[in-house]
């Protein structure tokens, strides 16, 4: 799979499916109940800080977990029809992301914690340094551009935590260890290709992010246009303090909600095509290492 024109306007087509972007607004959904549910939990001990910071912990994780699995099912949707290997059902993704849980949920957590303790060990390690007697601050100074090569693919690690992992995940089926091994491989032996792929998958991306808000401002422009008679009827009621009737509170209430459904939906559907230019990218690489 190579990247461009071609993989972007398949990658859009493929990911335009109501499973693929079911898949993931289901799990946009369980994050963010979760993640609700746990925080208001923890503000029931608001006065009791370690408490509080337990469950605002437990949100986050539940929040990432949960994306994470959903990210993993979807990719792997999209991977298997960009690669020509037949299309997967909701069923058979949930499937997928249940039988590699542990790795989806957990390596980008473990790519995290090693990015942490390589800080925690130079921090350590400059500590001791500085209270060498004369050559302390020399050697430190020495370490500099060690300490740069070093912390260049970590820093490229971090900053796609969200979508390396699990794209190796979903094409390899990787176990943690695997795929905190490859991705490493990537950041140390190929990070200039790989920020390139990145780079060119990002303004694809933009683009076609652009161009479905544009698609969808003109078309809630037109729509609040033909819908003018219930836009007046709302401007009369706020205007002129007669105050709002049941219909129109009804009114508003549905107008509202059928916003906020087709924001997820074109939330979900960039999400699933993000997901899926992931899988091509780190596709591209492995057939170049």
């Amino acid at each position: 799979m190579k990247i461009g024109i071609s993989a972007l306007l398949d990658s859009l087509d493929i990911s335009f499916d109501a499973q693929k972007i079911g898949f993931f607004l289901a799990g946009l959904m369980v994050a963010i109940i979760g993640a609700v549910i746990f925080t208001l939990i923890g503000n029931m001990y608001i006065q009791n800080i370690p408490l509080y910071v337990f469950f605002a912990i437990l949100a986050s994780l539940w929040a990432s977990f949960a994306i994470y699995f959903t990210r993993g099912g979807v990719t792997r949707m999209v991977y298997n029809e960009l690669s020509g290997a037949g299309k997967l059902s909701f069923k058979d993704a949930f499937a997928f992301a249940k039988k590699n849980a542990g790795a989806l949920m957990l390596s980008p957590l473990a790519i995290l914690l090693v990015v942490i303790g390589v800080v925690i060990f130079e921090l350590l390690l400059t500590l001791v340094l500085r209270f060498v007697p004369g050559i302390g601050n020399i050697a430190i100074a020495l370490l500099a551009i060690p300490l740069v090569a070093v912390n260049a693919p970590l820093i490229i690690a971090l900053n796609f935590l969200e979508g390396l992992p699990i794209a190796i995940v979903a094409v390899d089926e990787s176990d943690i260890k695997g795929t905190v091994a490859k991705t490493y491989n990537i950041v140390k032996n190929e990070p200039l290709r790989f920020l390139s792929l990145i780079s060119i998958t990002c303004i694809l991306y933009c683009i076609a992010a652009l161009a479905l808000i544009l698609l969808g401002a003109a078309s809630i422009l037109l729509s609040a246009g033909v819908s003018w008679p219930l836009l007046i009827d709302l401007y009369t009621a706020a205007t002129t303090g007669m105050g709002m009737t049941l219909s129109l509170g009804i009114a508003l209430t549905i107008s509202i909600m059928s916003m906020m459904v087709l924001l997820a939906i074109a939330f979900s559907y960039l999400n699933v095509v993000f997901s899926g230019l992931y899988a091509i990218v780190y596709s591209q690489l492995k057939e170049q290492m």
